[in-house]
């Protein structure tokens, strides 16, 4: 496989490295397309606090240094800028309008908290033990699926 749509950057706060070193290493390994999905900042709702995900304020320097990355390699690889996010129906119409606004080419559904990051959120590599959480969990995904805005 020669593609690569789910990549994630330092900023995200669980992954190491810089994007150069990344987009240098795929096209060593022969990736003829490589995307960066980092996690989104919360741009609406929910906090800013968490530190699985890049910093509202980092968004526009993500974004800035893809598109700089994809010009000075633009005759080894393909690159796009993207972003994993949770589909929270509460406020992802305005975050959709939002995250537009940067320039943001594609965007993968992960679904990580059992709710919408409110008290009592529970991550989902946790065993959900409620049966309503798994059912909200499940209902948000499945929604967010429907939404037809995750590649």
């Amino acid at each position: 496989m020669n593609y690569n749509f789910h990549t994630h950057t330092y900023l995200c706060g669980h992954a190491t490295g810089l994007p150069e070193e990344y987009i240098q290493r795929a096209i060593t390994c022969g990736i003829e397309h490589l995307g960066f999905s980092d996690h989104a900042p919360r741009l609406v709702g929910g906090n800013d606090k968490i530190t699985s995900r890049m910093k509202a304020s980092e968004l526009e320097g993500y974004v800035t240094e893809i598109k700089r990355l994809r010009e000075k390699y633009k005759d080894k690889i393909d690159l796009s800028i993207g972003l994993e996010i949770e589909y929270y129906p509460s406020y992802f119409s305005e975050t959709l309008k939002r995250i537009k606004e940067f320039g943001i080419e594609y965007l993968i559904l992960g679904q990580h908290f059992s709710r919408e990051e409110r008290s009592g959120y529970q991550y989902v590599t946790a065993p959900i033990a409620d049966e309503d959480d798994f059912k909200e969990h499940v209902a948000q995904v499945v929604e967010g699926i429907h939404s037809r805005v995750f590649t």
